[in-house]
This record gives C-alpha cells, sequence and structure tokens, in this order.
C-alpha cells in the first residue's frame, strides 16, 4: 500500500489533535531553508479550491491559491509554503532531509504523472 504522508496540519485549520501553530514557528530558519523552499513550490499540484485563505497568525489575506501540493511521498496545503517562508514553520526533519536530498531528474512533465499515478492508488483509484 502507498503511503503518502501529510506535513503542515496544525490545530487552528485541522482542529484537536494537532500543535497550534503558534508552537510551530522558529525565529531560526532551517538549514536549507531555500531548497526546502523550492521543493514545496514546485511540486505538482494535486488538487485546487476556489477560495480565500487567511494567515493564522496576522490575520491578513495569503495571496495564493488553495491548493494541494505533493511530491509522491508527502503532500501539503499551499498555505505550508507561506507559513515556511514568512514565519520559518517547523516541518518535519524526515521531510526536510527528503527535500534537502531530492534531485530532478526528469521533466516537471514526468514528475506530475509519477504523482498523479500515486496519488490515485493512495486514494484507491489506481489499477
Amino acid at each position: 500500500m502507498i503511503n503518502i504522508t501529510i506535513i503542515g496540519q496544525f490545530k487552528e485549520i485541522d482542529g484537536e489533535g494537532f500543535p497550534s501553530i503558534h508552537d510551530l514557528i522558529s525565529e531560526k530558519p532551517v538549514n536549507g531553508k531555500d531548497t526546502v523552499l523550492r521543493h514545496l513550490e514546485n511540486a505538482p499540484v494535486i488538487a485546487a479550491a476556489s477560495g480565500i485563505m487567511r494567515d493564522e497568525i496576522s490575520g491578513e489575506l495569503i495571496p495564493s491559491q488553495m491548493l494541494m501540493h505533493c511530491d509522491g511521498d508527502y503532500r501539503w496545503r499551499s498555505d505550508l509554503i507561506h507559513y515556511f517562508k514568512t514565519y520559518n514553520f517547523i516541518l518535519p526533519q524526515d521531510f526536510i532531509d527528503h527535500a534537502l536530498d531530492w534531485k530532478m531528474t526528469k521533466t516537471q512533465e514526468a514528475w506530475e504523472k509519477e504523482v498523479q499515478e500515486r496519488v490515485m492508488e493512495y486514494w484507491g483509484d489506481g489499477k
């Protein structure tokens, strides 16, 4: 069975059972922040929704579409990109290592196709 780990969940959006976003921000950026950010931003989009996202810390609107990204192993909402870029949102170390070790060895189109196949299998619609 395919396992795709969800990252970037916090109580204010995802409910009880998750830490508060205020406990998931850091004064210090992670080593390799630019590389991790590039990975977060460039991973294929697997879902999109209309709506407005509000920054749970500042209350300001987040200037981005509501998207779900997936790299084949991890998935996250696009607001995570904002929180990571703006507030040094604390990500799991295994994801940071994954993003830092990841190398683009295929075209974006091939990556998107591969991710789509994994996601369909993960959701039970695979062949």
